[in-house]
């Protein structure tokens, strides 16, 4: 289950909630998916022993995670979701991330060698430096952390501004779910990973996220004559340092 129509395809029978709403998620996100499942296979392969991985935001990247290295351990960390329920192998950590803010509210939980962190950061109100600093206290030596994240520079966005709209959508009235506080630039991620226990592996941006139709396809068109600091997408990896926490 590594093509994004695979993934489609195999929650396509799955009761997802929301059905109208969920299915526009997924589709929109399904490309998204796929490039996740590949930065993944590619950092996997430099991970010795037992893969542990933390996936905090569980989503449908939880199910795809467990279901493509079925002997791995996938746990789950933040608000539960129903439909992803853990393994026997697996367990959740209920915990609000904007509470790590407060660090003796740190979960202390068992060290894991890759984390991901997929379209979560941009939700948070609580600094980034604190959030990446809480997440190295959760990795093993030489572990890594995978972050996915839209770009806040990204084309549609300036086209955006230029027509005088508001580019980013309004915080919205569940806690749970409040939409987007804060989107990130590549060059501010890489920033924000120094001195808190991080160094940059590697990172793409891309138009993973689906765009329909001619106007779709006029706007990949621009975007692949502009540098890739226009793209719409930022997946970054980041490697634990020795001596970090």
């Amino acid at each position: 289950m590594r093509k994004a129509k695979d993934i489609i395809a195999y929650f396509k029978d799955w009761n997802i909630g929301e059905e109208s709403r969920s299915w526009m998620y997924l589709e929109y996100h399904c490309r998204r998916y796929e490039f996740l499942l590949a930065k993944i296979d590619e950092t996997v392969i430099k991970i010795q022993g037992t893969l542990k991985i933390l996936d905090i935001g569980p989503s449908f990247e939880t199910e795809i995670l467990r279901k493509t290295f079925p002997e791995a351990i996938v746990n789950t960390l933040g608000f539960e979701d129903s439909r992803f329920k853990p393994r026997p192998q697996d367990k959740h950590i209920q915990f609000d991330l904007n509470d790590i803010q407060y660090p003796e509210r740190w979960p202390k939980i068992e060290r894991h060698n890759l984390v991901i962190m997929a379209e979560v950061i941009e939700h948070l109100y609580t600094s980034p430096k604190l959030v990446l600093q809480c997440i190295a206290t959760w990795l093993d030596k030489k572990g890594y952390l995978i972050i996915q994240t839209p770009n806040a520079v990204s084309l549609g966005k300036r086209l955006k501004m230029l027509m005088g709209k508001h580019p980013y959508g309004m915080i919205r009235e569940t806690r749970s779910n409040p939409g987007h506080f804060r989107e990130y630039t590549i060059g501010e991620l890489i920033s924000i990973s120094r001195g808190v226990g991080f160094v940059l592996s590697d990172y793409a941006i891309c138009n993973y996220f689906r765009r329909e139709g001619v106007k779709g396809i006029i706007y990949n068109v621009l975007c692949s004559v502009f540098p890739i600091t226009f793209r719409d997408g930022i997946t970054i990896c980041f490697r634990k340092i020795w001596s970090a926490i």
